[in-house]
């Protein structure tokens, strides 16, 4: 889910790898750049639901010529070590639409 500017898919492409390079060296926060853009992804390694999809929860901010975007988004880590960064793919779901994140179930599993 996002807030602000829409995303382009060279955006959730980047983010998504992004996120994959978090989880793969077990980090926190990692800057993202790009020659249209930039910002940060984070993770506190929480697991949320989103209807039947679970996974890991990041959060970002990017920053365009556009404006600034707040995206919330799931890697699910079945799917984590199996799809490398470049086959991700971002599922339009037109039955979220105005869905906070607040409504994801969060399970902390530390």
């Amino acid at each position: 889910m996002f807030a602000g500017r829409g995303l382009t898919d060279e955006m959730r492409s980047l983010l998504y790898t992004e996120a994959y390079a978090l989880a793969k060296k077990f980090r926190r926060k990692k800057k993202v750049r790009h020659d249209r853009f930039e910002g940060t992804v984070r993770t506190e390694y929480k697991y949320g639901l989103l209807g039947e999809i679970g996974g890991i929860i990041f959060h970002a901010v990017v920053e365009s010529d556009a404006g600034t975007t707040k995206v919330d988004f799931l890697v699910t880590s079945a799917d984590l070590p199996q799809i490398p960064p470049e086959d991700g793919i971002w599922a339009s779901a037109p039955w979220l639409e105005g869905a906070r994140f607040e409504d994801v179930v969060v399970v902390d599993l530390n």
